[in-house]
């Protein structure tokens, strides 16, 4: 679990305004090493999900990892 906060300042009329948030996400990687057609050369794929607990939103992220040359 990734948990993060931070602010930003705003121009606004009454002078600059300061907001406050934290982010809170959980996430999960998979990755496979595998040798497609029996090649020496292994190669390393996967997929990280990440769920944003604020907004209630999945996330899905391809990852090449390695190509072992």
């Amino acid at each position: 679990m990734d948990v993060a906060s931070g602010q930003r300042e705003l121009a606004t009329d009454q002078g600059p305004q300061t907001f406050r948030s934290s982010y809170t996400t959980a996430g999960l990687d998979v990755t496979f090493v595998f040798n497609p057609m029996r090649l020496r050369t292994p190669l390393e794929v996967g997929v990280r999900s990440i769920y944003n607990l604020r907004t209630n939103q999945w996330e899905v992220q391809p990852l090449v990892l390695d190509i072992g040359f």
